[in-house]
């Protein structure tokens, strides 16, 4: 019977370099930064019958956003961007029922002026739609 080899020790990864302990301060700081970060990447946003050029882009990116292009991620959205009046396209009736929120241009270019997401209620197309089909 041939000998065996004894089996080699696993190596080991070198010791990652610890960084020392961040201030109160500065802990408070790096975790109000993370919680921003993840909250603004949450946003994501998926236009209808909007022509979306670079300017509207550049909205969406200035408070963190994300546009949602490829049908298989519409389930993703969290707001759907569409004209007043709306437009019922393919694309508004699939996503409507999956999305958060249904707002206007208007909420891009308010979440732009003030560099975060700001509150749907002054941008809600289904609350504009609604008012405009009752006059």
């Amino acid at each position: 019977v041939p000998a065996r080899k004894p089996a080699a020790a696993p190596q080991r990864k070198p010791a990652a370099k610890k960084r020392p302990p961040l201030s109160p301060v500065r802990a408070a700081d790096a975790e109000a930064r993370e919680k921003r970060q993840r909250r603004a990447s949450n946003i994501k946003v998926l236009f209808t019958a909007v022509d979306v050029t670079d300017k509207e882009r550049a909205m969406l990116s200035a408070f963190g956003g994300v546009q949602v292009k490829a049908p298989r991620e519409w389930r993703d959205a969290t707001h759907l961007v569409c004209p007043v009046p709306l437009k019922r396209t393919p694309k508004f009736l699939a996503a409507v029922s999956v999305v958060e929120h249904v707002v206007t241009l208007d909420w891009l270019r308010q979440s732009e002026q003030m560099a975060r997401a700001v509150g749907i209620a002054s941008a809600l197309a289904l609350g504009v739609y609604g008012a405009r089909a009752a006059a």
